[in-house]
């Protein structure tokens, strides 16, 4: 009876040790295939505050005419669509490895579809309304705008 019982426990724990070998092996399998994988990113509302860009790419936070992108974004696959009749325009800036400005776009009113600077490696945005009632942007009218385009790009 003892021999049974033996054989019992040794075939239990056989078969306990191959499934968490086969669950090793497929986390290990998980890990090894998303450490390539791209993200899409998209800029939330909290990825702006209130303030200008200015012609030579620095912020201007006294200005509170417009939003902008708080960082700098990897210039990886950008993508930026508008809201339909949305009262907004919005100015692209593109700068080198050094993170100083190297251009800008004038102001889009639809989705995106230039090109970008060749030796650009990240952008920002700003994005302004064309019908603000005192031209002023307030803290609770930035999500507001913010929402009204969508950026986003792929980040390595």
């Amino acid at each position: 009876m003892s021999e049974k019982k033996i054989n019992r426990d040794t075939v239990k724990w056989i078969v306990e040790a191959v499934l968490l070998l086969l669950l090793a092996v497929g986390i290990c399998a998980i890990a090894y295939n998303t450490k390539d994988v791209e993200r899409i990113k998209t800029l939330g509302s909290s990825s702006y505050a209130v303030g200008v860009i200015g012609d030579d790419g620095k912020i201007d936070t006294e200005t509170k005419t417009a939003i902008h992108t708080k960082n700098l974004y990897p210039l990886n696959e950008v993508k930026i669509e508008m809201d339909k009749g949305a009262n907004v325009t919005y100015t692209l800036f593109f700068y080198g490895s050094d993170k100083e400005l190297m251009s800008k776009t004038n102001a889009q009113s639809s989705t995106y579809r230039g090109t970008f600077p060749e030796e650009a490696k990240y952008f920002r945005v700003m994005i302004t309304p064309t019908a603000d009632e005192d031209g002023i942007v307030k803290g609770n009218e930035l999500f507001k705008y913010a929402k009204l385009v969508t950026v986003t790009y792929k980040n390595k």
